[in-house]
């Protein structure tokens, strides 16, 4: 049995928008979670940081998972990127507020069993640009930007750049991650989950 989890809309939501996010980090790119394996940072972060296009117009935000690397502070520096890239963590309330601020999230993961954090950038307002793989198509239907090959960098800084030059194909896509992310609510997964015991008990 397939059981989708859901999305709290009383924290993640299109309304939560306190502009402190804005106000501090600016234009930014948004990454959310754990950075390590299959969880393709380097994809983001390499391309980020070898893109002038990218980081002279965005900073870059990475929110939650391990502390950086001693690689990412080396390389931060090297490139004198150090106040273009920030890495926090937070409350939900914060991280509602990031993605409602974002310019987009990138979510590299190169397989996920469900993938929570495009569910929430959705309901935020947020555009997302995700991997065509896994399960991750079912939940991000129609309503995000899915990439074939999480390994061209071109594509990934070409998508970016053009939520920022069509403001038509953005709001197209914000608009329909908000109807997509709807379909997602805690009530149908407690539901759904009782509905799996209910009929297993009956077979008994």
């Amino acid at each position: 049995s397939v059981v989708h989890l859901g999305v709290d809309t009383n924290i993640f939501n299109s309304l939560n928008n306190t502009g402190k996010c804005k106000k501090k980090y600016g234009d930014y790119i948004l990454y959310v979670g754990n950075r390590n394996g299959y969880k393709n940072f380097s994809y983001i972060f390499d391309t980020y940081i070898n893109s002038s296009e990218l980081n002279s117009k965005y900073n870059l935000v990475v929110f939650g998972g391990e502390k950086y690397t001693k690689y990412d502070e080396e390389t931060i520096k090297e490139k004198n990127l150090k106040n273009k890239i920030f890495f926090i963590s937070g409350s939900d309330l914060l991280l509602s507020s990031l993605y409602k601020n974002a310019h987009v999230l990138v979510y590299t993961s190169l397989y996920e069993g469900f993938g929570l954090p495009i569910l929430e950038a959705m309901s935020s307002g947020c555009p997302v640009i995700a991997f065509n793989g896994s399960s991750i198509p079912e939940v991000a239907g129609d309503a995000c930007i899915l990439m074939n090959n999480m390994n061209s960098k071109s594509e990934l800084s070409s998508n970016i750049v053009k939520l920022g030059s069509d403001k038509n194909f953005r709001k197209t896509l914000v608009d329909k991650g908000i109807i997509q992310a709807k379909k997602f609510t805690w009530e149908n997964c407690a539901k759904k989950t009782l509905d799996v015991y209910m009929n297993a008990v009956e077979k008994l």
